[in-house]
């Protein structure tokens, strides 16, 4: 598990040391290059920092025209939200399905911003009568009828979503609010509003080098990946033998692999998180509303 991060100049400084090298005229810029490589490669979720948009100093994504603009340090979404204003209730998207991309709705229609889709019955007797997760639970395992209710209510809004928002086509839209990437730009099917995005990012000190696990597998994987990198050009200019370049890459492979796992491994209180998830007796289908907040959660039934 990877508590803190360090900047990476204790790994150039490694390198600097174990390879007995000068100051001078040594490829340092280009170290802090490999160091990013590494990082990404090693590809532990847990070493990359973790932004908001709408949070932190990090502006919330416009959308215009039925797309956004992706950050610039982006490496990987994990969750996107929607609202058509900013100060709103924002709720999640999911990515598209369709073959032939994003199907525009007809904004024109009020029934878009106003009504939102929820076949969460928990969420729905949570927002109705201010209920805890636990006392919404509750309430629809103890009451058979309650539970019908507002699966009945819920249908009814569904089927009204589908007839007031067709596309150009007279086709029925998407039931939700989708989006897919397309050229460094998100596409969803709204014209405008804005987005409140989770993603990956490198993590960079203030001086502009990426920032490592303080854990001695990283300093070695990236350590044998600049060695590895180091040795590339004189391996193929022949002056460096066989054996020495592919040592170099045996211990980059291995240590990669290290690094990764050491990162993964969860702690005490991870474990527990897993535990619940993995002790449920039934499933919880619709964990993606809540933005899988509740997934660590112990699943509470009761019975007649």
């Amino acid at each position: 598990m990877i508590e803190r991060l360090v900047s990476s100049k204790k790994v150039i400084a490694k390198v600097f040391s174990d390879l007995d090298l000068q100051e001078e005229n040594h490829r340092v810029i280009d170290m802090q290059e490999w160091i990013g490589e590494a990082v990404e490669k090693i590809g532990a979720y847990y070493t990359f920092n973790m932004k908001v948009t709408g949070k932190e100093g990090v502006d919330l994504l416009t959308v215009a025209d039925y797309q956004a603009k992706l950050p610039e340090d982006m490496l990987g979404i994990i969750a996107v939200q929607y609202c058509s204003t900013e100060t709103g209730n924002f709720v999640p998207l999911r990515h598209g399905t369709s073959s032939f991309g994003m199907r525009g709705l007809d904004t024109t229609s009020t029934t878009l911003t106003s009504i939102t889709p929820e076949t969460d019955i928990i969420t729905v007797v949570m927002t109705i009568f201010q209920y805890t997760y636990e006392e919404a639970l509750e309430a629809i395992n103890t009451d058979p009828l309650l539970r019908a209710n507002i699966s009945t209510l819920l249908a009814g809004l569904e089927e009204t979503y589908v007839n007031n928002n067709r596309n150009i086509n007279d086709e029925p839209a998407t039931l939700d609010y989708v989006y897919y990437i397309n050229n460094n730009y998100i596409k969803l099917n709204v014209r405008t509003g804005y987005l409140k995005m989770a993603y990956q990012a490198m993590a960079m000190d203030e001086e502009g080098y990426p920032m490592v696990p303080d854990k001695p597998s990283f300093f070695e994987a990236i350590y044998s990946y600049i060695v590895l990198k180091l040795l590339y050009p004189q391996w193929i200019a022949g002056r460096t033998r066989d054996a020495v370049y592919y040592d170099a890459r045996t211990n980059w492979n291995y240590h990669c692999k290290q690094a990764y796992g050491d990162a993964m491994m969860p702690n005490a209180d991870r474990l527990e998180s897993l535990k619940n998830k993995w002790l449920q007796l039934y499933p919880e289908i619709n964990e993606h509303d809540a933005l899988f907040s509740n997934s660590g959660n112990r699943q509470l039934l009761h019975n007649h």
